[in-house]
């Protein structure tokens, strides 16, 4: 008869983990897209900057604790963009052209650079969510990421150039040879340039609804907010126009956000810091396992 309770009891409890399991360790993965305000931030010291359009695709994965709660993580392919101009610099500084030294003076006027980043963010949020009407679910996200720059762009999409060189061996300025010394007149148009970035630390919220579209299948709608706490630039130790000399007329672009110039032997940095900015919405379908 004991022998006949006990494996009574522990049948039991073995059907109360088995359920207790069933009820509280859930799964989902997801795939989202997300679109809007998604942009360089850029504070700068001299010219203007303008925020731009952009957004994410990704996919995820979270452990739901409870009918409330849930803690998740994944990977975000996400899209930034920025656009800075300037309407006139000037540089000056002692350069190479591969047998002697000169000095090496650039003017550029309307100058117009837009900057396409791509970033890897890894999110780690917190959901709550309680259901509202139905069996549909109103629900706020909050967390942290941290972003990866996977592919940085830089682009001069309009600006006119003047450069030339002074020899002070010879006392002797070269204006007027663009093809064999990169002196002369120059307009740039879709010209590529460097850009350095670090990585990103941001905090993030959402907030929205989460429609129960069948037992296992559910779709968040929503809007979101990523905020970049630390600044991303790297320190500016370029010039924003560089001679080649291994291509003399193919001067080198570096971004505005990483460089400098000379103005009264002064050294003055182009942009102070920049920071990733999202605000938007977002769609992301769910699969509970």
């Amino acid at each position: 008869m004991l022998k006949k309770y006990m494996t009574m009891i522990v049948a039991g409890l073995l059907t109360c983990t088995i359920s207790f399991s069933q009820e509280m360790v859930k799964h989902e993965i997801s795939v989202w897209g997300s679109g809007g305000l998604s942009t360089l931030k850029i504070d700068t010291n001299t010219g203007d900057a303008k925020n731009k359009a952009g957004g994410s695709v990704g996919i995820g994965y979270s452990y739901i604790i409870n009918s409330d709660w849930s803690i998740g993580s994944g990977l975000e392919l996400a899209f930034y963009n920025g656009k800075y101009s300037l309407k006139e610099f000037s540089d000056s500084y002692n350069a190479n052209d591969g047998q002697y030294d000169f000095v090496f003076h650039t003017t550029a006027k309307n100058y117009r650079e837009i900057q396409n980043v791509t970033y890897l963010n890894i999110p780690i949020m917190a959901t709550f969510q309680r259901p509202v009407t139905g069996n549909n679910n109103f629900y706020v996200s909050a967390g942290f990421k941290f972003g990866i720059p996977v592919s940085k762009k830089s682009t001069v999409t309009n600006a006119d150039f003047n450069n030339y060189g002074y020899y002070p061996e010879w006392e002797n300025p070269i204006k007027d040879d663009p093809y064999f010394m990169g002196f002369g007149t120059f307009k740039s148009t879709d010209k590529k340039g460097n850009l350095e970035l670090k990585t990103s630390y941001m905090l993030s919220l959402e907030t929205g609804m989460k429609w129960r579209l069948t037992d296992n299948l559910g779709l968040y709608t929503g809007v979101y907010f990523d905020y970049g706490l630390n600044d991303v630039k790297k320190n500016s130790d370029k010039r924003a126009i560089q001679y080649n000399t291994e291509n003399p007329s193919n001067y080198i672009h570096n971004s505005a956000i990483s460089s400098h110039y000379s103005l009264d032997n002064t050294s003055v940095t182009m942009v102070e810091k920049v920071n990733t900015i999202a605000v938007g919405v977002k769609a992301k379908l769910a699969f509970c396992l």
